[in-house]
């Protein structure tokens, strides 16, 4: 198991532990990594290995066929010192009350993963997103000189197809032209990604694009009135979820990387 090397850093250990050790409810998700980790030290499986940029993190044995090796390519330097100065911020000082972390809106510290089989690249493309420095988000990857140099043929688009994850240097650089590409959905509020927008800008740039579950058409059944009150009242926030998040599979042989097969049941679409 792998994760960012962000949260291998002594501020974010201390504000998950906090966060942990806290009655105040929050959605940040440091409390799920604190019991995640928790579970996996009295599982004896130890603790997760680190993920940073430019870094292979498996190959297949050679002589096994077909060969195989993952590489993650983020997050940068740059991007796990950025997030230390913020998950420092976060730290409730001596003295001050414990507050509920906020949950992030952006992810800059998250993993994308270069995975090669044989002749077939795949790009997964996390949450990372566009930034106007070098040395961070998808420019610290095209820059870099220590990651793998082939181009993906299947794409997994990142942050769920918004405009602030699209570089169209990383599509020039990282990516075949027209490549396959899957992406999720997501729903909060009045945000539904991928917009219309976003749509046609994927669907212009792939041979295929999928989607898993399209939020923009679903209709959640609704609760009685009573029931919607009452669920108000005793809870900060509530989010109905469906029960079919929807999926899309994949498959190609590994020596024919132009040659996929998708299986996309409902309620996947194509864009």
């Amino acid at each position: 198991m792998f994760h960012s090397a962000a949260l291998e850093k002594d501020e974010f250990t201390v504000l998950a532990a906090l966060d942990a050790d806290s009655l105040i409810e929050g959605s940040s998700g440091a409390k799920e990594m604190w019991k995640t980790w928790t579970y996996l030290k009295n599982s004896g499986r130890g603790s997760p290995e680190l993920a940073l940029s430019d870094l292979r993190i498996f190959q297949r044995p050679l002589g096994l066929s077909p060969n195989c090796e993952i590489w993650a390519l983020s997050p940068s330097n740059a991007s796990v010192a950025k997030a230390i100065t913020n998950f420092s911020t976060l730290i409730a000082k001596v003295g001050q009350p414990k507050r509920a972390i906020p949950r992030p809106e952006r992810n800059p510290s998250s993993v994308v993963i270069w995975v090669r089989t044989g002749d077939v690249i795949v790009l997964l493309g996390a949450d990372l997103e566009r930034t106007s420095e070098v040395s961070r988000g998808w420019q610290a990857i095209i820059n870099s000189n220590g990651r793998p140099l082939e181009q993906a043929h299947l794409i997994k688009i990142p942050h769920h197809g918004s405009h602030d994850a699209h570089d169209q240097a990383m599509w020039n650089n990282l990516l075949v032209p027209y490549p396959i590409a899957g992406l999720t959905p997501f729903k909060q509020g009045n945000i539904n990604l991928p917009r219309n927008s976003d749509r046609a800008r994927i669907a212009s740039l792939t041979s295929q694009a999928w989607l898993t579950r399209d939020n923009a058409t679903a209709r959640p059944k609704r609760c009685p009135r009573p029931v919607t009150k009452t669920i108000k009242e005793a809870t900060r926030r509530f989010e109905r979820l469906s029960i079919n998040p929807g999926r899309v599979t994949f498959r190609c042989h590994s020596t024919q990387p132009v040659r996929w097969t998708v299986d996309a049941p409902s309620p996947a679409i194509q864009l």
